[in-house]
């Protein structure tokens, strides 16, 4: 009896094996240009030195350094999964970086060490002591999660666990949804802003008590 023959993924479902569904139409929609100019048909068998001239054609538009960078990255996971999907034997760029600087006057990358970022936790103090609890849970994520601020400003005050010392993100066009784990230090935090702090905020600025499924923070008292 021959043994049942293996379904290989579509090009969507390799893409959200590592991405959000909000964020395939832009990848796909990226791929297929690149397709539509080069014809699929060659672009299955491109080399190193042709997708490197449709990087060429497209700075000559021009094109900003992280849109060009973004068109890389989708074109590389085109051609990694004909590579997964044992179309292609190699990966024509897998090792193939743009150098393009995308600001130069702010290098994100290097405006504060790990250790900076543990300092200005610790050393935080808010102008208002009703608020320093809310600020610094805050700088918490930002530090010891990476949570961006699209997932800090919906977070609901159902994502947050504290029998289970979790957090869920429910995810943003660039990321999936996950759950992460709190520190011991973050919990007690979160203990006092959600017993004590949120609802004093909410009973100055005029609001019903909070519900379960509200905003744990709204936008505009993010950014106060």
């Amino acid at each position: 009896m021959k043994p049942p023959k293996v379904t290989q993924p579509t090009l969507a479902e390799h893409i959200l094996e590592g991405h959000s569904p909000r964020a395939l139409n832009g990848y796909l929609r990226t791929i297929n240009q690149y397709l539509n100019y080069t014809t699929e048909a060659a672009a299955r068998k491109a080399t190193y030195p042709e997708v490197v001239a449709y990087l060429g054609m497209l700075r000559k538009r021009p094109m900003h350094p992280k849109t060009l960078r973004n068109h890389l990255y989708a074109i590389k996971m085109y051609y990694q999964w004909l590579v997964d999907t044992g179309e292609r034997n190699d990966h024509p760029c897998r090792d193939l970086f743009l150098k393009d600087k995308i600001n130069k006057a702010i290098p994100v990358g290097t405006l504060y060490s790990k250790e900076e970022l543990t300092e200005l936790l610790d050393t935080h103090r808010a102008s208002l002591p009703l608020t320093r609890n809310r600020d610094k849970i805050i700088l918490s994520l930002l530090v010891c999660q990476a949570v961006t601020v699209f997932e800090i400003i919906h977070l609901k005050v159902a994502d947050v666990d504290l029998k289970k010392a979790t957090l869920h993100l429910a995810g943003s066009p660039k990321t999936m949804q996950r759950t992460l784990p709190l520190k011991p230090e973050q919990i007690m935090l979160f203990n006092d802003y959600l017993q004590r702090i949120r609802p004093l905020l909410w009973k100055n600025n005029h609001r019903p008590r909070p519900q379960t499924m509200t905003p744990l923070f709204y936008r505009s008292e993010v950014g106060r």
